[in-house]
């Protein structure tokens, strides 16, 4: 009993500190702190999940090496046929700028514009950012590993990809057998969506891993009733939702493990880990509180889409029409959008029949069944809530689409479960037949990812790699660049100095007399109209620069991009 009023007492106690102290302090706090609660998140993390595997690792990889390499050469292919680059702009380099301010300063801050030379240290106006501090930090442990770049967020996803695809065969197989596992392998490879977002470097890949894995640990503590295994899934809780923060969500797998969990014996058996978790958490209650009541203001080339806060971003009105609309994607009618509707149809098939095993023999069905379709259910009708009240939640947009990811795993284990019922008793020549049959699903399904036609709409990430390999091809050995445009913070993560138009045409005469001194090239990338040849709006630069042209980026019929030099 005395445990469990303590720890009570933090939860209430790491809950008010979460919602009580001032935003003014938070602003501190979260900038300061957060990047050491994130850091002593995932280093407990990692050391409870190595006490309780490492003497079964060499076993496992023994036993399930199949999988392993299969998961493997699956993302080694998937990086050819698609190669990583940048998807979903800004939220993709701001991620990058946050994990750069980590690897620099430890910081959690974002690096809007600034200044970077060689011999100074870099001068930097940041902002905190919105999004969570998980992908950051791994991605500042690939820099320290082997150098800065501003694509090691591609490092992070792939090892994430052969995670999503290894875990969820370990949960498959202990579910049916090795051959279902292998075959969960190649459905879930062959979705367009995953080929599509795991070649990002965007947090959606890890953020779907740890979803798995929470699911994986969830069925692994109520079949073994392990206060360890539980310990592992409350850290894993804490990192999910430094994931993506409706991730949250999943800590309801607490609710239904209490009457499992919290008997006289697990309460004696619980460790310091399980006190010190609930403070763990106080960043993930302070971030939102620093944006929640802001506008949030999105801007899709020059249309600027915007609710007056966060609280009147969710409707019911959104939900019906966006259901209508991710339908589409969700029944795989157009794959581009990123699913099968093979898959969609044997998923729909699965879930009935598992529905029906519940309640034609509920009181036969195991606990451990009964818990599972009950959490599995949950935790999916509140994401779809959360995701599709959203105004923004609507799949068939290319900068929504990501969102459609964290329902892969829901979709798939039902589809599995429909192909196991028809397959269960019949010879291994038949079942090998079916592996056959999703290899050629796989083929077939793959040109939707590979191509990632539905992606290339987006003129700012066409925009942004074209202008990049301008950057690489004729400035590869020159660091020292300057870059005006209109959105520095995509560039200043290349360890270049970038600033906006404004900044530039009211400093002037700082520009021209010491800034073209310190650096070596002073580069300006406009946006320009076709029909007018004048620059669009937030890209206009004061008449006084002499401009030196460059090259030039066709971006739409009406706009391109001119790329300049200023010279004294």
């Amino acid at each position: 009993m005395r445990k469990i009023i303590i720890l009570i007492l933090i939860i209430c106690a790491s809950f008010l500190a979460g919602i009580l102290t001032p935003k003014h302090y938070i602003s501190t706090f979260f900038e300061d702190l957060g990047y050491y609660f994130i850091l002593v998140s995932f280093i407990l993390w990692a050391t409870y999940l190595f006490k309780l595997y490492l003497k079964k690792i060499k076993d496992i990889i023994l036993e399930h090496y199949q999988g392993l390499l299969l998961s493997v050469l699956l993302l080694v292919l998937i990086f050819c046929i698609a190669p990583p680059k940048f998807k979903v702009l800004s939220d993709e380099t701001n991620l990058i700028g946050v994990s750069m301010a980590m690897y620099q300063s430890k910081k959690v801050s974002l690096p809007l514009k600034g200044f970077n030379l060689e011999y100074k240290k870099p001068e930097y106006n940041s902002v905190i950012d919105k999004r969570p501090l998980l992908f950051p930090l791994l991605v500042s442990f690939v820099h320290s590993v082997r150098g800065y770049s501003a694509f090691n967020g591609f490092v992070v996803n792939f090892i994430a990809g052969v995670g999503v695809l290894f875990i969820f065969y370990l949960f498959i197989y202990t579910h049916f057998s090795r051959i279902y596992g292998l075959l969960s392998i190649l459905m879930f490879a062959s979705f367009p969506g995953f080929v599509t977002w795991v070649t990002s470097s965007g947090f959606e890949t890890l953020n779907l891993f740890f979803i798995i894995f929470t699911i994986f640990l969830f069925n692994k503590v109520i079949t073994t009733k392990s206060i360890q295994h539980a310990e592992l899934l409350f850290l894993t809780l804490v990192l999910i939702s430094q994931c993506r923060y409706e991730s949250i969500i999943f800590t309801i797998a607490i609710l239904f493990l209490v009457p499992m969990l919290f008997n006289k014996e697990s309460i004696s058996a619980l460790s310091i880990i399980t006190f010190i978790t609930p403070i763990l958490f106080i960043p993930v209650i302070w971030s939102p509180r620093l944006y929640a009541d802001l506008p949030d203001i999105n801007r899709v080339g020059t249309t600027l889409i915007q609710v007056p806060s966060l609280y009147e971003a969710f409707s019911f009105t959104n939900l019906l029409e966006n259901t209508r609309q991710n339908l589409i994607a969700f029944l795989g009618l157009d794959p581009y959008l990123g699913f099968s509707s093979l898959i969609s149809l044997s998923a729909i098939g699965g879930f009935f029949l598992l529905t029906k095993k519940l309640i034609r023999s509920y009181r036969c069905t195991s606990l451990e069944f009964k818990t599972m379709w009950f959490f599995s259910v949950a935790t999916f009708c509140l994401l779809y809530f959360i995701q599709f009240s959203f105004y923004r939640g609507d799949l068939t947009i290319f900068t929504q689409n990501r969102f459609a990811t964290v329902y892969f795993p829901y979709i798939l284990f039902p589809a599995i479960f429909f192909v196991y019922s028809i397959f269960n008793k019949a010879n291994r020549n038949r079942i090998n037949l079916v592996v056959l049959f999703f290899v050629f699903h796989l083929l077939f399904f793959w040109p939707f990812g590979s191509q990632q036609r539905f992606v290339n709409v987006g003129s700012l990430p066409y925009e942004y790699n074209k202008s990049l390999m301008f950057l690489k091809e004729n400035f590869k050995n020159n660091s020292n660049l300057l870059i005006i445009a209109e959105r520095p913070n995509l560039y200043i993560i290349h360890y270049r100095g970038a600033v906006d138009f404004s900044f530039a045409n009211q400093n002037m005469d700082n520009i021209k007399d010491i800034y073209n001194k310190e650096f070596d090239h002073i580069l300006v990338l406009q946006k320009i109209d076709y029909k007018t040849q004048t620059p669009l709006d937030w890209n206009g630069l004061e008449a006084a620069y002499r401009l030196k042209k460059l090259s030039d980026i066709k971006l739409t019929q009406s706009t391109y991009i001119k790329i300049s030099e200023i010279i004294d």
